[in-house]
C-alpha cells in the first residue's frame, strides 16, 4: 500500500519513504554524518567494520524502502560515497 504525499506528511513521516508499521528510516543525510563520526573514532578496526556494515545495512535498507527512484538516489549517492570513503582510509584513529 502506498501513502500519498499529503497522508505521509499527516502521519509525520517523510516523502518519498515507504515505511512499514512503526519502521523509521534516517534521511541520507542522517545516516552520511553518522558515518563521518564513525570514521574519526578512535576505535578497533573489528569494530568499525560492524559499525561501518550496520550503517550500510540501514542505509540499503532506505533505499530500497523508497516509493520513487528519485527519493532513493539520494541513498545510493550515499553508498557510494561510503563505499570509497571506507575503501580508501589508510588506518583508523
Amino acid at each position: 500500500m502506498k501513502l500519498t504525499r499529503a497522508a505521509s506528511q499527516a502521519a509525520g513521516r517523510r516523502p518519498g519513504l515507504k515505511t512499514l508499521s512503526d519502521d523509521h528510516y534516517r534521511t541520507a543525510e542522517e545516516l552520511s554524518f553518522a558515518f563521518s563520526i564513525l570514521l574519526v573514532r578512535p576505535l578497533p578496526h573489528l569494530e568499525a567494520a560492524l559499525l561501518f556494515e550496520k550503517l550500510w545495512d540501514e542505509a540499503n535498507a532506505a533505499a530500497v524502502a523508497c516509493e520513487t527512484e528519485r527519493a532513493a538516489l539520494s541513498y545510493v549517492e550515499l553508498l557510494k560515497d561510503m563505499d570509497r570513503r571506507w575503501r580508501n582510509m589508510r588506518a583508523l584513529n
